[in-house]
């Protein structure tokens, strides 16, 4: 009986087609993904999320994200740096080249019909970025309408023990939501902080743009954040809407042009909520939270602001020890709260 080889050519094709078939049934979030520096660890589930090291790793994430892997884990294993060499000024300027390289936000919001969700968790898991770079003018033409780190947290979603620094987001286009952690917020960001100047000309915050439904919880500002006329300018978020806001505080300064809706805390609240949140007296006005002193921020006994913070949360959110915050604009304080999950600068 005569026997018939199959030849080299339609092996090869012949694995290829069990290759294809294999990936076809296999879920996005379970496929290895590919960064600069060789393979992003993990599969995106809670029991293995991908591990982020560097900015490689965390521009493959965010493509895998954008990409339809909406749904993924990632935790940071180390402190990012997305633009080396460069200082972003808190007056909105920067220094160490000419050309910083722009940040991508994770996941879109253009429309009520033209969106994409991140709904995964994200854990910084007590590390930085630093180094974020989004620099919108009116001529960009854009598909996408908030920008931030993420540029859309969907309902089940979740960023937390995440510190943003160094970093600067702009834009000078209207309708455009901007912040520093996420622009438009349906999930939870909670002890988190932003460090970065943020501006805009619709609905601008230092950790959130628009709180939509969310809940922003143990989260603070040092950044400063500016707005347009009638923009929703605030240290914490730009625009509550029907969200949650709890045991914040921000000693940014927040100003805007010609609008009513600057606040400490928020710039407008509507049926949301606002409790057990402070804003430095002097960074900007708010009948949303309470104005606290810079006396009343370096206190460490039970009438300062760490021990009202710690009230709101319970043990072990907020650092028993206040820290230096280093060099920052006349007026600020000299020490301050942190998370418990930040080293206190003696």
């Amino acid at each position: 009986m005569k026997q018939h080889r199959i030849k080299p050519k339609r092996r090869l094709t012949a694995l290829l087609t069990a290759f294809c078939l294999l990936l076809s049934v296999l879920p996005i979030s379970s496929l290895p993904v590919l960064a600069a520096n060789g393979t992003l660890e993990g599969d995106g589930t809670e029991e293995s999320p991908y591990q982020i090291a560097d900015g490689d790793d965390l521009k493959a994430f965010r493509d895998l994200v954008n990409g339809g892997a909406n749904d993924a884990w990632a935790v940071l294993t180390a402190d990012i740096d997305l633009n080396p060499g460069y200082t972003f000024n808190t007056d909105g300027t920067y220094t160490g080249g000419t050309a910083p390289e722009q940040w991508t936000p994770i996941g879109k919001y253009n429309t009520v019909t033209d969106y994409l969700a991140y709904t995964g968790t994200f854990d910084g898991q007590g590390h930085t970025i630093s180094g974020l770079y989004i620099n919108i003018d009116e001529d960009d033409i854009s598909s996408n309408q908030n920008f931030g780190l993420f540029s859309y947290l969907g309902s089940g979603g979740v960023i937390q023990n995440l510190g943003l620094v160094n970093s600067l987001v702009r834009t000078d286009e209207r309708n455009m939501i901007v912040a520093g952690v996420v622009a438009h917020l349906d999930g939870a960001v909670q002890n988190c902080y932003n460090a970065g100047f943020v501006s805009g000309l619709t609905a601008v915050g230092g950790v959130v743009g628009n709180n939509n439904i969310g809940a922003i919880e143990n989260c603070y500002n040092t950044g400063t954040v500016s707005g347009g006329k009638d923009a929703r300018v605030g240290g914490i978020v730009g625009f509550n809407n029907r969200g949650i806001i709890k045991n914040c505080y921000s000693t940014g300064m927040v100003s805007s042009v010609e609008s009513a809706y600057v606040g400490g805390v928020a710039g407008l609240v509507s049926n949301g909520t606002v409790t057990n949140c402070y804003y430095l007296d002097t960074c900007g006005k708010s009948d949303m939270g309470t104005a606290v002193t810079i006396a009343q921020i370096e206190d460490t006994g039970e009438n300062g602001l760490l021990a009202k913070l710690a009230d709101g949360s319970g043990e072990g959110v907020w650092n028993t020890t206040l820290s230096s915050v280093g060099s920052w604009e006349y007026g600020k304080p000299v020490i301050q709260p942190v998370l418990t999950w930040q080293t206190p600068i003696q």
